[in-house]
């Protein structure tokens, strides 16, 4: 009988059974990787919504995340996205989550250990994230193991100056409400005391349209009604300036026959056209017509007493010198609008009237008889 030898023996039989496991190791590894990408592919299933598409996060294996709307497709993820849709590979996908909060803490869990190094691995993802909590967390955490961490020293003092920045950052709008408030108290007052809305309107309605339907013959230095042009940026001083002249065209006490509403009805100054034609004209005639009558409103209670009041003090009884800065714009500016330095009738009153109360006595006057009325002009 033939005995086998035992270097025979290890020559055939276990390299057989050796070539066998290989096999068998190779494909258990292949199946457990399909299995993983499946679980990956239906890890957003087990919630209790019952919906086939959701909201969530996609944590890709670079450390970048998609986030969108959902939906598990053969092979990995369509997600849609605000401006479109897009299809991410399963390959590419680390894991799937439903928030950031839970993409974070899937995240930590994914480390067998939490060395110091992992921490800061850790913070950095989520100071690129904006989770702010969490990065303090793990880069308090690796300097509890490793306290001569300079890194994580570093992100803890880019987290307080972020800290900082934020809370300047909810500061700064307060101060500049307060500036606003104080910007429209100045402008209130440099525009003559007009409430706040007649101020704005002048400001963003009615010095526009004065500025481009008249400034170009009224920006000159030789007429009394005188507009001032501005740039990109208006200064208060030449609204101021133009609220002036404009008042000065405006009749307090019978604002539909304001200078400044007369002329614009009509062809003055040797135009042909007038001033405000067409639909968006009326539209804009309107609208100061509106403004007109609002300011004449609110200025005439303001310079004159009532009726009613027992010593009535009209504006001639007004010392200008006393009163406050506001007060005294708004009699400049009555002053302004009653007055009309080439009214013909208050030439004649002046020149060919016997009352001696408004000007030169014409008995003084040897040639005042002999001189005819002036007539108003029709050009400005």
């Amino acid at each position: 009988m033939e005995v086998l030898r035992p270097e025979t023996c290890a020559l055939t039989i276990p390299f057989n059974a050796v070539m066998k496991t290989i096999y068998r190791l190779i494909l258990a590894t292949v199946l457990l990787g399909h299995a993983d990408l499946a679980a990956q592919q239906l890890s957003l299933r087990d919630s209790d919504s019952t919906d086939a598409s959701r909201r969530g996060v996609l944590v890709l294996h670079t450390g970048n995340v998609v986030k969108g709307e959902l939906t598990p497709r053969p092979g990995g993820y369509e997600v849609k996205l605000p401006n479109g849709q897009m299809l991410v590979a399963a390959g590419n996908i680390k894991f799937a989550a439903r928030d950031m909060d839970d993409a974070y803490r899937r995240m930590r869990s994914s480390f067998e250990t939490l060395s110091p190094d992992v921490h800061l691995q850790l913070a950095r993802w989520c100071l690129s994230h904006h989770l702010k909590a969490a990065a303090r967390r793990e880069a308090l955490d690796a300097l509890h193991l490793d306290p001569n961490r300079q890194d994580a020293k570093g992100i803890l003092e880019s987290l307080a100056r972020m800290e900082r920045q934020r809370t300047e950052a909810a500061q700064k709008p307060m101060h500049l409400q307060q500036a606003v408030a104080e910007a429209m108290v100045a402008d209130r007052l440099s525009l003559g005391g007009l409430p706040p809305e007649q101020a704005r309107q002048f400001t963003l309605r009615i010095q526009p349209i004065m500025i481009n339907k008249c400034a170009q013959c009224h920006a000159g230095l030789k007429t009394d009604f005188r507009l001032v042009r501005y740039g990109r940026i208006m200064k208060p001083r030449i609204s101021e300036q133009n609220l002036a002249s404009v008042l000065s065209q405006v009749n307090l006490e019978s604002p539909d026959s304001s200078p400044l509403l007369v002329h614009a009805l009509k062809m003055h100054g040797g135009s042909r056209h007038p001033s405000f034609p067409g639909r968006s004209g009326s539209l804009q005639l309107d609208l100061l017509k509106t403004w007109v009558r609002s300011v004449a409103q609110h200025l005439e209670p303001t310079l004159v007493s009532t009726a009613s009041s027992p010593a009535r003090t009209t504006v001639s009884q007004i010392n200008p010198e006393q009163l406050p800065a506001e007060q005294k714009f708004l009699y400049n500016a009555k002053s302004a609008a009653r007055r009309d330095d080439f009214d013909p009738s208050a030439f004649n009153r002046r020149y060919h009237s016997g009352s001696p109360k408004t000007g030169v006595n014409p008995s003084l006057n040897p040639t005042a008889k002999e001189q005819a009325p002036i007539q108003r002009k029709k050009s400005r």
